[in-house]
């Protein structure tokens, strides 16, 4: 599994996150099929992998369409958050958009003598749609906007959302950025001492 699919901490930063930089070059994964396939996967999205390559290339022509508008969607909604801390009119005018196209069903699951109402779409893009907007939903509901921070390694575009208790996480992964920064300042700073 890419550790890039699910260190957003939330479902649409990690869709935003699908677009990255590989080898210096700003990539987008969901054009991999394979990745997009492992994404859906990974991010709850489909609860089991599809049987063949035909059967994967169906499900992936009904939902990436959805995906990428959402993604860019997810990626206003970051810039929002930065820029004034808020979701801006824009953003919310879209996502108001998606979710009247959206068809949802409920059902009910029964827990511990209780139940709960479950929503989601009816069709893949629909379920994969209302999955995505419940979570920009549920993390500005939990987190304030300042929680919701983009890596700060200079070549790093993911974002994140920080949890720490802290509050001071500043990297999409230690392994994948944190260590690299680190290293990188040691190696500045021996430079420095050893006056070169």
């Amino acid at each position: 599994m890419h550790r890039t699919m699910t260190l957003g901490g939330a479902l649409w930063i990690n869709l935003a996150n699908t677009v990255m930089m590989r080898d210096g070059k700003r990539t987008d994964g969901l054009e991999d099929p394979r990745f997009a396939v492992e994404w859906l996967m990974s991010n709850g999205l489909l609860t089991e992998a599809p049987e063949d390559k035909h059967a994967a290339g169906r499900m992936l022509a009904a939902v990436l369409p959805a995906l990428m508008r959402l993604r860019d969607l997810c990626a206003g909604a970051i810039s929002d958050l930065k820029r004034n801390g808020r979701l801006s009119d824009r953003t919310c005018a879209d996502i108001a958009e998606v979710l009247r196209g959206l068809e949802i069903e409920a059902r009910m699951e029964r827990r511990d003598g209780g139940f709960r109402l479950v929503h989601e779409g009816r069709s893949p893009a629909d379920r994969a749609s209302h999955a995505v907007i419940q979570s920009i939903a549920d993390t500005l509901a939990s987190h304030s906007p300042d929680r919701i921070r983009k890596c700060e390694h200079p070549s790093c575009i993911l974002h994140f959302v920080d949890t720490s208790k802290s509050g001071r996480r500043r990297w999409c992964s230690m392994e994948l950025c944190g260590n690299r920064q680190k290293a990188a300042e040691y190696y500045a700073r021996q430079k420095k001492k050893s006056g070169g």
